[in-house]
């Protein structure tokens, strides 16, 4: 997930890879909302790529859609690069 240095990555490919991950598993932004514990809006947010959420955030989603947290992280890498 890193792209220009410690700490920084593309929120919007997340967002993507988020999003599409949610869809494959069949589950709505709602029932993410409510399986992960979070607010609605947080998971609108880290969707739209508005938020980068804090690395238990990103385990907890990952999980709650059935990935290993560093296959989620392999999906961004591989998002931000399709987007170079």
């Amino acid at each position: 997930m890193l792209s220009d240095g410690i700490g920084h990555y593309d929120a919007a490919a997340l967002g993507r890879v988020v999003q599409r991950a949610r869809w494959d598993t069949g589950l709505t932004q709602a029932q993410l909302v409510e399986k992960c514990d979070m607010h609605p809006t947080s998971v609108g947010l880290i969707e739209r790529g508005r938020t980068k959420p804090t690395l238990e955030k990103v385990w907890t989603i990952a999980r709650q859609v059935g990935l290993r947290p560093s296959a989620l992280v392999a999906m961004v890498e591989a998002e931000t690069a399709k987007q170079r």
